[in-house]
């Protein structure tokens, strides 16, 4: 069982049918040639990625983002994962000035602000002060995963991310933008 992800510089794909759902190699193979002979969202499909199906215990979304104006950072989180994070109301926001390193403490409550406790709770904070920490180092304007799954082991998974780089801020980035192919 695998996935199959129109590779296209657009959020909303599963809606837009750019993400399938395959049971079988020849299943697979189908729907990777659908998705490389029409646009996904008015972007040409040149290539789609295969990647096994995770079972979801949980879904989250997680990103953090940049105000140019306020001139501060902002952790983002929700319950909602997935597709439904657009419709999603109820998302966790902590604010942070980006001129100190951010603690742990300051994702961890972001992550028992969404519900978490334990193990998921320490690991995902970890993962949203490293976002913080990437989104600073990147000169990126928005950094989010979605979703981030948890499996009934207790493992957390990147199923998926996107990250929108400063434009301003390209030439400092040059390596980065190297192994993006960019």
């Amino acid at each position: 069982r695998v996935v199959v992800k129109a590779q296209v510089p657009a959020s909303g794909r599963m809606k837009a049918g750019g993400i399938r759902l395959a049971a079988n190699a020849a299943e697979a193979a189908q729907a990777a040639g659908e998705l490389l002979a029409a646009p996904v969202k008015g972007f040409p499909v040149y290539s789609v990625l295969i990647e096994q199906r995770l079972e979801a215990a949980a879904e989250v979304y997680v990103g953090v983002t940049y105000d140019n104006q306020a001139q501060t950072a902002t952790l983002l989180g929700s319950r909602a994962g997935g597709i439904e994070v657009e419709s999603e109301q109820q998302i966790v926001r902590r604010a942070f000035p980006i001129s100190a390193p951010l603690s742990d403490y300051v994702g961890r409550e972001v992550a028992a602000a969404l519900g978490l406790e334990g193990r998921a709770l320490v690991q995902l904070g970890s993962t949203l002060t490293h976002l913080a920490r990437c989104l600073v180092r990147w000169d990126a304007m928005l950094l989010e995963i979605n979703p981030l799954i948890l499996d009934a082991q207790g493992q957390w998974w990147l199923a998926d991310a996107h990250l929108e780089l400063d434009d301003e801020a390209a030439y400092r980035q040059g390596a980065l933008l190297a192994r993006l192919g960019a």
